[in-house]
């Protein structure tokens, strides 16, 4: 690795951000890798589509290719809290859910917003252009020695799965034999199967492979369509995706005990989402709570997801 790289790599660490470069020749493997594990399983296919057509493996951004530059944010799960009919309820929210983003409009999440800009001007003060571009960040982040995978399928940074990946072209050169990844899975997971015992849907594979992803319940939470008849109300657990295969993970155990509640909705808000009443009609507050909470876009989504836990008092 060059002296520049590590330069920027540190400054971006001074921002908070977890990194790694990946020399653009790799892309061709990468994108094999990558469908090789989609395809692998044919009811994967169909419900990796609305993933598949955001991909980008080529550049539209008029920029030199040199090298892909992943980062890593850390986000512990956050609880957010709501009155219903007097009692105060929380649910999760999983780590990553506060930096989701539509890759076609980055600009609408203030918080990725805020990390290209912090991304474009360090870059472009070593006199280098980067643009955001959407590919599968954690194969990426992986296969630059970045990351880790766990056995349930999430990657890993210093033994913690709570973080969000983001990916960017850059035009800075990266030698391709310069990166060397270690080992593709955790070794501590070797010996450990208690995220697939915990996962009440069965969609992990204890070959480390892939997920089943149709019967993944995060898959189904982030959707609008109706949640198949063979779901368990029971087994929801989050306001959107699971965390249940990673809260039960030894080496997030200590970052399990961070989660503090991020928000609060009263009573009338509450009823109101539950309601699925026009958000037009919300007070400003109301608004910007549900901005924080990164479900202004998706409050359809946030009225579905919240009617299905169930009720009770914490």
């Amino acid at each position: 690795m060059t002296s520049k790289l590590k330069m920027i790599e540190t400054e971006l660490k001074n921002l908070g951000l977890k990194s790694s470069f990946l020399s653009i020749d790799d892309i061709p493997r990468i994108e094999s890798t990558y469908h090789q594990n989609v395809y692998r399983d044919e009811a994967n296919v169909h419900s990796y589509e609305k993933y598949l057509k955001n991909i980008r493996f080529t550049n539209d951004n008029n920029i030199k290719m040199e090298s892909i530059l992943t980062i890593a944010v850390y986000q512990p799960h956050s609880k957010i809290s709501f009155n219903m009919d007097g009692h105060k309820v929380t649910r999760v929210l999983p780590s990553m859910y506060l930096y989701d983003v539509d890759p076609l409009d980055q600009n609408r999440n203030s918080r990725v917003m805020t990390i290209n800009n912090d991304i474009q001007n360090l870059l472009e003060s070593y006199g280098h252009m980067v643009s955001p571009v959407y590919l599968p960040a954690k194969t990426i982040a992986i296969a630059s020695g970045l990351a880790k995978m766990g056995k349930n399928n999430l990657c890993y940074i210093d033994g913690c799965s709570f973080y969000w990946f983001a990916t960017y072209l850059t035009d800075i050169h990266v030698d391709k034999e310069s990166i060397k990844p270690t080992s593709l899975f955790m070794k501590e997971c070797e010996h450990c199967s208690k995220c697939i015992n915990n996962c009440p849907t069965g969609a992990l594979n204890p070959s480390h492979s892939y997920v089943k992803i149709n019967k993944c319940l995060t898959y189904h939470n982030e959707s609008l369509e109706m949640t198949p008849v063979w779901i368990d109300r029971k087994w929801h657990n989050s306001m959107i995706g699971c965390i249940r295969c990673q809260s039960v993970c030894p080496l997030n155990h200590k970052h399990m005990k961070k989660i503090k509640t991020f928000e609060s909705f009263n009573e009338h808000e509450t009823k109101e989402i539950l309601a699925g009443n026009s958000i037009d009609s919300f007070p400003e507050e109301s608004i910007r709570k549900l901005k924080n909470i990164n479900f202004f876009d998706n409050y359809k989504l946030l009225t579905r997801n919240l009617s299905l836990l169930e009720k009770r008092a914490d």
